[in-house]
C-alpha cells in the first residue's frame, strides 16, 4: 500500500502543479492580445491624423504660393522700367542714356545682382 501513496501523491501534484500552469498561460495570453490591441489602437489614431496633416501641409502651401507670386510682382515693379509712349521726350531719353538711372548689385535682384534705382 505504501508503495501506491508515493505515485498516488506524485500524481495529485502533477495535476495540481498542470493547472497552474495552465491559468498561468491563459493570463499570459490575455496579456499578450491587450498588449496588441493597444499597438493597434496607436496605429489607428496615427493613421487618423494623416489627413489632418495633408491639410495643413496645403494650407501652408498655398499662403507660401501667395506670399512668393506677392514678392516676385513687387520685384518686378521695382525693378522694372515703365516707359510710356508719351513720356519718350528727348529730356527722358537723355536722362536714361546720360546714367542717371543708378545700378546696386544686390544678391536680391533677379537681374544678376544688378537692379536700376531711379
Amino acid at each position: 500500500m505504501k508503495t501506491l501513496r508515493i505515485p498516488f501523491y506524485l500524481s495529485i501534484l502533477a495535476v495540481i502543479l498542470s493547472s497552474c500552469g495552465y491559468n498561468n498561460m491563459v493570463e499570459k495570453d490575455e496579456t499578450i492580445g491587450q498588449k496588441w490591441a493597444d499597438v493597434q489602437t496607436q496605429y489607428q489614431r496615427r493613421s487618423d491624423l494623416i489627413p489632418n496633416l495633408v491639410s495643413t501641409v496645403k494650407g501652408y502651401a498655398d499662403f507660401e504660393q501667395a506670399t512668393l507670386t506677392g514678392v516676385i510682382e513687387a520685384r518686378s515693379k521695382a525693378t522694372g522700367v515703365n516707359i510710356q509712349a508719351d513720356d519718350l521726350t528727348p529730356e527722358n531719353i537723355a536722362k536714361v542714356s546720360s546714367g542717371a538711372v543708378a545700378i546696386e548689385r544686390s544678391p536680391f535682384s533677379p537681374l544678376g545682382y544688378r537692379r536700376a534705382l531711379s
